[in-house]
């Protein structure tokens, strides 16, 4: 929700360029759980807008991921 200019936005801008190191050609994916779930397309268009030049959305989520028999890891704390 919300728009391009919004806290959301500038945090979101934060976290990417962290996440990047301030590289705008960094590859990123966007996910979600499955089909239902636009977060993920939000959050690619927020990053588009915000400069990154190699943002894909992964419309099926991790569900689709999974059906395909793609590997899965947990995230490393």
């Amino acid at each position: 929700g919300g728009d391009f200019d919004d806290r959301v936005q500038r945090d979101f801008g934060e976290y990417l360029h962290k996440a990047t190191g301030g590289n705008r050609a960094q590859l990123i994916v966007t996910y979600c759980q499955g089909v239902q779930c636009w977060g993920s397309y939000n959050a690619a268009l927020r990053a588009v807008r915000l400069g990154y030049t190699n943002v894909h959305w992964f419309r099926g989520g991790i569900e689709a991921w999974q059906q395909a028999g793609l590997p899965v890891m947990s995230a490393q704390k």
